[in-house]
């Protein structure tokens, strides 16, 4: 009898032993999802500012295209005569 009060002794103390353990493997888990969570958050914000700047840079290429396609039938149109030459490029030596 003795015997198995001593078997179920040392069994509890086993598990409250494991139990201990397994609680800080578990503190430690949860430190670490913490922290790849806010990786993550960082992740995603980074990824939110990129594309932001992707698009501010397709639009600022897109504006000087269109820029420059202004000043290419503006010299098309000054070749025709359509238009007069711009102020301060004619000859005034």
């Amino acid at each position: 009898m003795l015997k198995k009060l001593y078997d179920l002794a040392k069994l509890v103390v086993t598990f409250g032993q494991q139990t201990q353990k397994n609680q800080q493997r578990l503190d430690a888990v949860d430190n670490e999802v913490e922290k790849l969570s806010t990786t993550v958050q960082l992740l995603l914000f980074e990824v939110q500012r990129l594309r932001d700047e992707i698009q501010h840079s397709k639009e600022t290429q897109r504006q000087e295209r269109e820029n420059f396609r202004l000043q290419l039938e503006v010299e098309r149109l000054r070749a025709e005569r359509t238009l007069p030459p711009a102020p301060g490029t004619e000859g005034d030596d």
